[in-house]
């Protein structure tokens, strides 16, 4: 009799351990399940002149309308901001190179499912001290985190820290001296954006890899309207690669550039346009998003998303079957060939 008691509780100890293991096994697979998270990279947002003008004839969603679907399925929408906001009209001249967006036109973004935007470029010091101030404080009031630019210098280069699940991603963002206006750079007592510098992204680098999982950097350099990357873009690339990050985002060209795969890590070096005034050419209404998908921290799957941009303003994705889906991928594959 008391072998049979022993084998009953054997019996049920084996019973609880079995139970155990396979809630533990759930629970992992569960854990595994909720590391998968999508992010989803854009190129140049510029909401004065003419795309201004469409915002306020048709509304702040009008620019995003065919866009929506694919901005806000992602986990973490990022973009590049190129027009600073002003407190009065817009600036309405197609011509003018000094970009200036309602504040209204901050909620089409929030609408369309943008998470975070990089400021670190040329044009965001084009309406003064007066316009960075009230970007940073209207995105704030959206609830749209930014990064590359600040009230000063500490606070331009400090990664912006966004948290999908458990894992957590530090952006930061810098722009090209080359078209930087001197008055844009944050300094220790005046708001601007972050500049290009190898030097200290190596220091900003490994800050924020003391406070996140992945790093991605923002680029904003190129020569204009050329689909290949310039000496100064691939240095500085390959930098902060070297140093850290995970990632490398470029835009500024207004076309698609190279896609490299350096130390196991992607470079895009130009997105191209995603909502910008710049009609009068093929390249630049077609842009691409990057929609990556990872597991973790570990990037798992790339997907290239031609775009083109319509009524001045609305960028579509393209279908597989138009001819200018393919004609963005072969342009973006004969520059990534000559950087081989």
């Amino acid at each position: 009799m008391k072998k049979i008691g022993f084998l009953i509780i054997l019996l049920l100890v084996i019973g609880l351990v079995i139970i155990f293991l396979m809630h533990q096994k759930q629970k992992i697979t569960t854990q595994n399940k909720s590391q998968i998270w999508t992010l989803l990279a854009i190129g140049d947002i510029q909401l004065s002149r003419e795309v201004g003008a469409k915002i306020n004839q048709f509304g702040v969603d009008y620019p995003f309308q065919r866009i929506t679907n694919l901005t806000q399925a992602a986990d973490l929408t990022i973009g590049n901001l190129e027009s600073p906001l002003t407190d009065g009209r817009s600036n309405a001249d197609p011509n003018s190179m000094i970009f200036g967006a309602e504040i209204k036109s901050v909620e089409g973004l929030k609408n369309a499912g943008f998470d975070v935007l990089n400021l670190a470029n040329n044009h965001f010091a084009n309406q003064g001290q007066t316009g960075m101030d009230l970007t940073f404080q209207t995105l704030n009031q959206q609830g749209i985190s930014y990064f590359g630019a600040g009230y000063n210098f500490d606070n331009a280069h400090h990664a912006q820290i966004k948290t999908i699940g458990k894992i957590k991603i530090a952006l930061l963002g810098y722009t090209d001296s080359d078209v930087l206006p001197t008055n844009s750079n944050a300094t220790a007592a005046k708001p601007g954006v972050a500049a290009m510098d190898i030097e200290q992204v190596k220091i900003d680098i490994a800050k924020a890899k003391t406070q996140a999982d992945l790093v991605v950097v923002s680029m904003h350099s190129g020569y204009e309207y050329t689909p290949n990357p310039n000496r100064r873009q691939i240095e500085f690339a390959h930098s902060a690669v070297t140093s850290g990050a995970d990632l490398v985002i470029g835009h500024h060209p207004h076309v698609v550039q190279a896609i490299e795969d350096y130390k196991g890590k992607k470079i895009f070096y130009s997105l191209g346009n995603f909502i910008f005034d710049q009609p009068w050419s093929a390249e630049t209404k077609q842009g691409l998003a990057v929609k990556l998908t990872f597991n973790g921290a570990a990037l798992a799957k790339t997907e290239l998303i031609p775009v083109k941009i319509e009524n001045w303003c609305q960028p579509r994705v393209l279908a597989q079957d138009e001819p200018e889906y393919q004609t963005v991928l072969n342009r973006i594959q004969t520059a990534t060939t000559k950087l081989e």
